[in-house]
């Protein structure tokens, strides 16, 4: 348990560096990327930090059993927009659980300052 939970602190750390820098990839680019054997390793580490980061927000802060129920309409093939919505009923679309993340983000940290 520790060393998940020191996995997802230092995830968060590398997405807030990435705000900070104005680097961060919107949930609405991240879920889209493709990444390849000649990305650039910045590019990946920053979508594996991205991705450990909203996991583990979604989890902790919208809670476990919605997440699994999430990823049980996932495993029907549900697509991710439209599962979004059906469990979790107080965010639309990508762009309200983008908002959400940042700001549970920018709290765990007040002194990040996005270059968005």
């Amino acid at each position: 348990m520790y060393q998940e939970k020191a996995k997802h602190i230092g995830a968060n750390k590398i997405v807030q560096e990435a705000l900070e820098k104005g680097q961060f990839i919107a949930l609405s680019k991240l879920t889209d990327m493709r990444l390849y054997s000649n990305s650039e390793q910045a590019t990946v580490d920053l979508f594996y930090a991205e991705s450990a980061s909203i996991v583990n927000f979604m989890i902790t802060q919208l809670g476990e059993s919605r997440f699994h129920r999430l990823c049980r309409e996932l495993k029907e093939n549900t697509p991710f927009v439209d599962a979004l919505p059906k469990i979790y009923m107080h965010i639309n679309n990508l762009d309200d659980l983008n908002k959400k993340w940042l700001n549970y983000l920018m709290s765990v940290n007040p002194s990040v300052r996005p270059v968005l």
